[in-house]
């Protein structure tokens, strides 16, 4: 049997067929259905963002607290602050600031004692009410300053003088340099610090006291109470912290 070389025609036909790249079969496409949410209509959207960030209190509002210079604990409250409460404050306590919005009557209340003069702050202001008690009774000393803008690397240091008659010192060890120089009662002293723990001496002429400030972190607010007496001075301090969300406080 003999065998016939393909023609040349036939041959090209082969070379063509080879040289063409090769293509599946072509498949039947499954569809998948997405369902595609509707646009958010506008309140959605702003309780969306909203959801992102904690409430604020109200822009201008006043902040309030108490610190219990009297030797025995008083509860105190400060009706037409947001969710007011009724707080205990122990001798050389504070408590937290409450917020009070602006154009509201500042109002302090002793628990069982007779009603405080009223008080009055402008938008802004943080109001520091110091606590007495004596053979007369109850009676408040109001210190105000304003919140100092922060750079959220350093820490901010207040210092209030409860000592009547004595212009204060705080010093950064015994012989260190002042912290807060010649503190007079009344007027609030703010500096910023870098966030770090150290040993600070309060001086009221000769006596003094030492205070173990904490490590601090950058962009906390700390205050610091010069209180007792000018023979037996005690320094105290408090990380500063607002009774808000009020849900929760």
């Amino acid at each position: 049997m003999k065998h016939h070389a393909p023609s040349v025609p036939r041959l090209l036909a082969m070379l063509v067929l080879l040289a063409l790249p090769y293509c599946a079969a072509p498949q039947a496409q499954t569809q998948v259905q997405v369902q595609v949410p509707p646009p958010a209509t506008e309140p959605d959207s702003a309780q969306a963002v909203a959801s992102l960030y904690p409430p604020q209190p109200p822009a201008n509002a006043a902040y309030l607290r108490v610190f219990n210079a009297s030797v025995g604990s008083i509860a105190v409250s400060v009706p037409g602050s947001i969710g007011s409460q009724t707080q205990p404050v122990p001798h050389n306590g504070v408590t937290r600031l409450s917020v009070v919005p602006l154009g509201q009557p500042l109002n302090l209340v002793l628990a069982g004692q007779a009603p405080l003069p009223p008080l009055q702050a402008n938008g802004g202001e943080v109001m520091t009410v110091i606590l007495r008690h004596d053979a007369q009774g109850w009676h408040s000393t109001r210190v105000v300053d304003k919140p100092q803008p922060s750079d959220g690397l350093k820490a901010t240091l207040h210092a209030y003088n409860l000592l009547a008659g004595c212009s204060a010192d705080i010093t950064l060890g015994a012989n260190g340099p002042a912290v807060f120089a010649a503190l007079v009662p009344g007027t609030p002293g703010t500096r910023a610090i870098n966030p770090v723990a150290a040993t600070l001496v309060g001086h009221c002429g000769a006596a003094n006291t030492t205070f173990a400030l904490p490590m601090l972190r950058g962009g906390d607010s700390y205050s610091l109470f010069l209180g007792g007496d000018a023979i037996h001075p005690v320094l105290l301090g408090v990380l500063d912290s607002v009774a808000w969300p009020p849900a929760i406080h």
